[in-house]
């Protein structure tokens, strides 16, 4: 054999690249999105100012973040402010970490958006759930037997305190990993048409398929459409929001808040269900999968939600400040 020459499965072996332990690659994993997501930080604060508050007094976007998904929740907010072409009222509720700098840049960039502290919220919520001993112990992390579910217990504020501190007919529940490709018709039209009483959520039907280095490789449909749908995203009536029967749900799954991190979940599920009046957006609102007809997807997967960025910000680039 001829030097610098090797045989064909050497020269496969030395291609191949090496496997990383479980462990390591995910520290590597949460090392480069931790990089990533300092990085959108701060890509999106070259995107353009918008104003809000102006249209359609009737409907208010609600998002609960801290002081970790600002940023996000910029993309988020600005690629449906961008695609509608409106001025809707923004309402951003604190999980307790947002910090004074935090709010200024979030007022800076959604201009005349409310930012409600969750120390004033929680006195505000105290005295709008005297009444209700189940919501008000889940509220302030004291349903269950014991204080292990506070860090879920956050979800609680989305649950509750976006109905109860709103005066608006009707909210769109959303999450800071959410984001919007194209004019989401469906919507406008909902938030538009007066007589529509309807709440429109997503299901997740979609799967990711990995290879064995766990990098996700394509998307599987599922046999079947999911029982319950996401809470990422919903337009949601607040009509449908029954504090009594709510409450009663609440102490009869007391124990659930302990062991379902999808507790507000199921509860939004429950209340919307029970109000019978309510159907699922069309599947181009998607969980995880994204394709080029989407106009919007909720990326539990964050990584996916960094690589979609790119197209965000070429769509907000585009446009100018809102008046």
């Amino acid at each position: 054999m001829s030097a610098g020459h090797h045989p064909p499965s050497i020269t496969r072996s030395l291609l191949r690249k090496p496997i990383v332990p479980w462990r390591l690659r995910q520290l590597l994993d949460k090392w480069h999105q931790n990089i990533v997501c300092k990085a959108a930080d701060y890509r999106v604060l070259d995107t353009p100012v918008h104003i809000t508050g102006r249209d359609n007094l009737d409907f208010e976007i609600h998002l609960l973040l801290g002081k970790k998904h600002v940023g996000m929740s910029l993309w988020a907010i600005k690629s449906f402010l961008h695609w509608t072409c409106k001025s809707y009222s923004v309402v951003l509720h604190d999980d307790g970490s947002l910090t004074d700098e935090n709010i200024k840049t979030l007022n800076q960039h959604l201009v005349n958006s409310t930012v409600i502290r969750r120390a004033d919220a929680d006195v505000l919520m105290a005295e709008k759930l005297v009444a209700f001993p189940n919501a008000y112990k889940y509220r302030f992390s004291r349903l269950g037997s014991n204080t292990s579910h506070g860090k879920a217990s956050v979800f609680s504020l989305k649950l509750l305190d976006f109905s109860l501190l709103s005066n608006a007919r009707r909210i769109l529940v959303l999450d800071s990993d959410v984001l919007f490709f194209n004019r989401p018709d469906a919507i406008i039209n909902w938030i538009n048409d007066p007589s529509e009483v309807d709440c429109l959520y997503c299901y997740e039907l979609y799967v990711p398929i990995r290879d064995e280095r766990n990098s996700i490789i394509l998307f599987e449909r599922k046999p079947d459409v999911p029982l319950g749908f996401n809470s990422g995203l919903i337009c949601f009536c607040r009509s449908a929001f029954n504090l009594a029967r709510l409450d009663e749900w609440l102490g009869a799954n007391r124990e659930l808040a302990e062991t379902v991190y999808t507790f507000e979940q199921r509860a939004y599920n429950y209340l919307v269900k029970n109000s019978g009046k309510h159907r699922s957006l069309p599947e181009t609102y998607s969980f995880n999968y994204n394709s080029h007809d989407c106009v919007a997807t909720h990326f539990g997967i964050k990584s996916l939600f960094f690589k979609n960025l790119s197209r965000i910000r070429l769509a907000l680039m585009t446009s100018t400040t809102v008046k």
